[in-house]
């Protein structure tokens, strides 16, 4: 466990538990760690060799830096790989991941970090189709955007609003939204997975990922395309194919309009941008 200082930009750690800590989570990767106050919750991944996947919850309690095995109430979702989660408050929300199998619609669960239960939502609505490495990010109160993620046969670019309400009358249910691009001639981002987003206001900002390597052939990228530079081969749970390509392009998402931006043109100091990357991670700083 890591932490940056921001005042300095210095990495400080390891941070070692408190001595009266409970053990902390085992090793693990592709999980989940957000915040609620001054608690970090740390939830599911998968361990290799293996792969052996969790859906334990973890607590860490930032101020005496101790862990706690949840005691959770309900039922938790089942131990998957590359599931997708977003924090509003006090609720996590866990959509989709690779149980073994892509058959049927992404699950959808919600865990109540005040009561530490987990409630299955059954929205209505066009839910979008069982996949791992999507993100999910909280728009506005009681609303959720879906994007990306891959199955074992394609990686995808589609949006899905989750609208939920726990414990209230209001009928969960999914949206699929259709995106569109400005200004043409233009295009919606390619299908990946593994990718980072944030909301800064009312634009969702995503960065990298990857996508099979078949896709740099089939659209015809060139090869200086800041979209799309090879890096190398990328391994995964229950994915398509077995060679991908990292991405390096930054778009942004209207969450109003749900129009695609493409800002590369007014981005000064484009050459220091991240190279293209997998798995990283984006956190919006207040």
């Amino acid at each position: 466990l890591w932490h940056l200082d921001l005042a300095s930009l210095t990495w400080i750690g390891p941070v070692l538990p408190a001595a009266a800590s409970e053990p902390p989570p085992c090793a693990r990767s592709f999980h989940k760690m957000l915040s609620v106050g001054s608690t970090l919750y740390v939830y599911g991944g998968c361990a290799l060799p293996g792969p052996h996947c969790y859906n334990d919850m973890y607590a860490l309690a930032v101020d005496t830096m101790s862990w706690d095995r949840v005691a959770v109430q309900g039922t938790p979702p089942h131990p998957a790989a590359g599931i997708a989660c977003g924090a509003a408050g006090p609720k996590l929300t866990v959509v989709g991941g690779y149980t073994g199998s892509y058959a049927g619609a992404a699950p959808a669960s919600v865990f109540d970090a005040d009561s530490l239960s987990w409630h299955r939502l059954d929205p209505a609505g066009d839910a979008p189709k069982a996949r791992q490495g999507a993100t999910l990010t909280p728009i506005a109160a009681g609303m959720s955007l879906l994007f990306g993620g891959a199955d074992d046969k394609q990686h995808f670019n589609d949006v899905h609003v989750l609208e939920y309400h726990v414990g209230g009358s209001a009928t969960e249910r999914w949206r699929k939204i259709d995106a569109s691009c400005s200004p043409q001639p233009c295009a919606n981002p390619p299908g990946r997975d593994g990718h980072s987003a944030a909301l800064v206001g009312r634009k969702l900002w995503i960065f990298g990922g990857a996508s099979p390597l078949t896709l740099r052939r089939r659209t015809r990228t060139p090869a200086h395309h800041p979209l799309t530079r090879p890096t190398r081969a990328l391994a995964g749970i229950g994915k398509v194919g077995s060679t991908y390509v990292a991405l390096q392009g930054l778009r942004y998402l209207d969450t109003t309009t749900f129009v695609w931006h493409d800002p590369t043109a007014q981005i000064n100091g484009i050459e220091h941008a991240p190279s293209a990357r997998y798995g990283a991670a984006a956190v919006v700083l207040v």
